[in-house]
């Protein structure tokens, strides 16, 4: 019960962790639960069940837990593992890490976790990984990032920009649910690729920007098509609504219909 910090030595073997069962599989508790931890090193990979959602995550729900640092070792960031510390503000990654991928729910609930600056070997951020960090603001996306999950983002109302770099091909439904704050989403895709219709909740009232030529692909496309309005890379939204809302280079009654329309909110 004195226990404020863990250090798991740097290595590459998998250690495999224990935990405690109780009656709902669900809530079974962590290896660390009962245990006041301030700070964790993890400097190798680890194992544990992670069969009942957050239930048996060593620092799951933790009341304490403020810093996590993660040596050069760990290339996963196992389901669960920080789910509901409402505490942590601190990950710190090592220079050399060559972090892959951040399991799911692994952040999720973290209300205290302010806006990360992902590592830049990511490329997979799964499931729910940081929903409902309602401290994150804007910040860059891994360039070798490929996957976002779905619920990936979902609540973290702090975001209002985003840029999805062009080695993304997936995004999943609800990554972006509850994101009410988002009024910009740039992507580097000349050819839309699919969502689905909770990937973007807020996408009614947010400006994309898409790549040079690429504006009537966005128009044509489902879901991306109902943004309050698309834009070619670099142009300002406010000339825009002045001139060829359309972008088919003519000035016409349809730009004039169109211009209405997001004056007054329509789709």
């Amino acid at each position: 019960t004195a226990m404020t910090g863990v250090v798991f030595e740097d290595g590459d073997e998998v250690l495999t962790l224990g935990y405690n069962t109780y009656a709902s599989s669900a809530e079974g508790k962590g290896l660390f639960y009962d245990c006041p931890l301030q700070s964790t090193y993890i400097g190798r990979p680890l194992s544990y069940n992670s069969t009942y959602w957050y239930g048996y995550s060593p620092f799951a729900k933790s009341e304490t837990l403020t810093g996590l640092h993660f040596g050069e070792h760990v290339k996963a960031i196992p389901d669960y593992l920080c789910y509901g510390d409402k505490k942590l503000d601190d990950i710190v990654y090592n220079e050399n890490c060559q972090m892959e991928s951040i399991g799911k729910y692994a952040f999720g609930g973290c209300k205290s976790l302010p806006t990360q600056q992902l590592h830049n070997t990511i490329t997979v951020i799964n499931e729910g990984a940081f929903s409902n960090c309602i401290l994150f603001a804007d910040f860059d996306l891994p360039e070798k990032l490929a996957t976002i999950g779905s619920h990936a983002f979902e609540n973290c109302t702090g975001l209002t920009k985003l840029t999805i770099p062009a080695t993304v091909t997936s995004i999943g439904n609800y990554a972006y649910d509850g994101c009410n704050g988002i009024t910009s989403v740039t992507v580097k895709w000349t050819k839309p690729i699919s969502i689905y219709s909770e990937t973007f909740s807020n996408r009614t009232n947010a400006v994309l920007e898409v790549p040079h030529g690429s504006v009537a692909a966005y128009k044509a496309a489902n879901y991306w098509k109902e943004f309050k309005m698309i834009i070619e890379a670099g142009e300002d939204p406010i000339s825009v609504l002045k001139g060829d809302m359309d972008g088919d280079g003519v000035l016409d009654v349809n730009d004039v219909q169109m211009l209405i329309n997001v004056i007054l909110g329509r789709k």
